[in-house]
């Protein structure tokens, strides 16, 4: 087998790359058109088929960033309007009796970009390893393209010395994008590839850093609650102000049965997040400020009604999703408040009295104006 490569078992080479691929649905298109991506970011691989080398703990930092969208373009992808800065640190220790010294790979491939003719892959950009706190010397060698799109894709490797019963510190950077489903974005981490060291991950920590106040309506929490937590799941799920948090410990990743994921899924341990993009967020928070600053406006209760509709996550029609619920529930309810304040300021039309003849009464008589009989 050639060393330009990882050797691994054949299903590590599929998941080392942390694929899953998701089609984009961009927020301004209406065909089905769009950019296809994988998941953006995995833990380090090591570059042998079995080895003493446990990974003993991580704690990963994903830290989502709005970009400004380009002005006057009619389709914006997702990478236009977001990006995902990544800082990863990696205890590993080597619990055998002999020193271990080979590479550690990681691969720079973050997904798949398509044009009007071709697909073609794209890259994590500002790739950066440390070992011990000092810079790694990070080469980049040609390995297995895992989208299957041309012979071969770009790896970073460096080389890395275990002492036996020492601990070793690796640490990388790097930025990359989310996917897209219905019209959120999707960010994902993927921790089965810590199943190509020895035994379980001692304990992990990983946090997803929003721009903005996490709530049930951004982020798919419900969802991401039930998939993870319970019976039989290692996870906890901490959400504190713009931070939601996953934290195991003696973790055996399984690996997933599908690449295809775009929702948080019980039957799998890699990590997804579905969460509204920033700038439908803003509009959000931008129109109830108006709803607030003036109560009685059709005008502001329609714009929040619509800016809740727009925030949903929706693919031909809303998904069924706890955030969906609450956002178009809102939105039907600023609606209608809408509705009653623009009939309320509809002036009322005033009729116009008809001409009367001189021999019509302009009054019903009453009892006590009870008309003369006719004389016979």
């Amino acid at each position: 087998m050639s060393k330009n490569w990882p050797v691994m078992r054949t299903w590590y080479y599929v998941v080392s790359c942390a694929l899953l691929i998701l089609l984009l649905y961009p927020p301004s298109a209406i065909a089905d058109v769009g950019t296809w991506w994988t998941a953006q970011s995995a833990s380090v691989a090591p570059d042998g088929e079995s080895t003493q080398v446990q990974m003993v703990a991580e704690e990963v930092l994903l830290i989502v960033e709005p970009l400004d969208p380009p002005a006057d373009q009619e389709w914006v992808r997702i990478d236009e309007l977001m990006a995902i800065h990544v800082e990863a640190a990696f205890l590993m220790r080597n619990q055998g009796t002999e020193t271990e010294a080979f590479d550690v790979w990681f691969p720079l491939t973050a997904g798949a970009l398509q044009d009007d003719n071709s697909i073609f892959p794209s890259r994590l950009e500002n790739f950066r390893a440390w070992v011990d706190g000092d810079p790694a010397p990070v080469e980049e060698r040609p390995g297995r393209d895992l989208l299957g799109l041309q012979d071969e894709a770009p790896w970073a490797a460096w080389p890395v010395v275990f002492p036996p019963g020492q601990d070793v510190t690796l640490r990388v950077t790097y930025d990359t994008y989310p996917a897209e489903w219905g019209g959120w974005a999707i960010v994902h981490y993927i921790l089965e590839t810590g199943a190509g060291w020895r035994g379980p991950i001692g304990e992990g920590t990983v946090t997803f850093r929003l721009p903005y106040e996490v709530t049930p309506q951004n982020v798919q929490l419900a969802e991401i609650r039930e998939a993870y937590t319970g019976l039989e799941r290692p996870f906890e799920i901490i959400v504190e102000d713009t931070d939601v948090v996953w934290r195991f410990t003696d973790l055996e990743p399984r690996p997933s049965g599908t690449l295809w994921e775009d929702s948080p899924l019980a039957d799998t341990d890699n990590l997804i997040l579905p969460m509204m993009k920033p700038t439908d967020w803003l509009e959000i928070e931008a129109a109830r400020a108006d709803v607030e600053a003036h109560p009685v406006s059709a005008d502001a209760h329609l714009r929040l009604a619509q800016a809740l509709e727009e925030g949903a996550q929706t693919i031909k029609s809303a998904l069924d999703t706890e955030a969906n619920d609450l956002l178009l529930t809102e939105a039907d309810a600023a609606r209608q408040r809408a509705l009653d304040l623009a009939a309320q300021a509809t002036p009322t039309p005033t009729t116009t009295p008809q001409a009367t003849s001189i021999l019509t009464p302009t009054r019903t008589p009453t009892s006590a104006q009870t008309p003369m009989a006719t004389p016979t």
